[in-house]
């Protein structure tokens, strides 16, 4: 090898670096929206209540609020002028009722109408507190009582202000048929207020309410029908034959079904 050769005019050329691949960013970022939450409605207070009738007027613009204090305070919350006025009420309506028929039924049909809605509604006491407590609500028997009590004043100031209606026709209508539909459709009109009363404020704070108090409602409207007709006759004269309560038995459906076109002329 010749020492005196020049270097080669061809220099190796450096190695390249390879490119990196580009980077992919990726989607663009996400902007966060501020969603509103919804509004977190405050609990109706009730207030401060005096006499017997701002406990009437509280049960029927702040039902609510009325509910809230039968269940959580410790204080005076109406039931004792809720019982009065259930007591009062339906007397009043029953002597409605006998005024379609008069002489006896007159004093027997309130006796009877307020007997059989108190009755009625103790044999369904015990279920209530049941279904309350599989439904989730936290309550005492106590509590439970109160409620039923002020339901059921409800309906009964309902019913008292329906009293024009009944009126009217227990004067103007000599079918006994007819005046059986108009006093139910009052009388339901009435007790659906009244279950929903019950129901909704037995429920209050339950976050996930589901069905068993509509089936409790259900036996109780049932169980009610059934009493009236235990307890007839409720409508219509009464003579030296008639009893006073009826030992035949018999279901509410067959009995009106058995009347319901009875002095059809009576609609002339």
């Amino acid at each position: 090898m010749n020492e005196n050769s020049e270097p080669s005019s061809d220099p190796t050329p450096p190695p390249s670096t390879p490119t990196p691949p580009p980077v992919n960013p990726g989607p663009p970022p996400v902007k966060q929206v501020a969603v509103p939450q919804p509004a977190i409605e405050e609990p109706e207070e009730l207030g401060e209540i005096q006499g017997i009738f701002g406990w009437v007027k509280a049960l029927l613009k702040k039902p609510d609020a009325v509910a809230g204090n039968l269940l959580d305070k410790t204080g005076p919350n109406g039931t004792g002028v809720f019982l009065g006025v259930l007591l009062l009420c339906h007397l009043i309506y029953g002597v409605i009722l006998g005024l379609f028929s008069g002489d006896a039924q007159l004093y027997l049909v309130p006796v009877k109408f307020l007997g059989g809605t108190i009755l009625g509604a103790l044999i369904c006491y015990p279920s209530l507190f049941i279904f309350a407590c599989l439904s989730g609500a936290d309550v005492t028997p106590g509590k439970v009582f109160s409620m039923l009590i002020s339901g059921f004043a409800m309906c009964s100031l309902l019913l008292v202000g329906f009293l024009p209606v009944s009126f009217i026709f227990t004067f103007s209508v000599k079918t006994v048929a007819f005046m059986g539909v108009v006093h139910l459709g009052v009388w339901f009109i009435s007790m659906c207020f009244a279950c929903r009363f019950i129901r909704q404020g037995l429920l209050r704070g339950v976050p996930r309410a589901n069905s068993f108090l509509y089936i409790w409602n259900v036996v109780l409207i049932v169980t009610l029908l059934q009493m009236s007709t235990t307890l007839r006759p409720m409508l219509g004269s009464m003579n030296e034959d008639t009893p006073t309560i009826t030992t035949e038995k018999k279901f509410f459906l067959l009995h009106w079904a058995e009347n319901l076109f009875d002095d059809v002329d009576g609609l002339d």
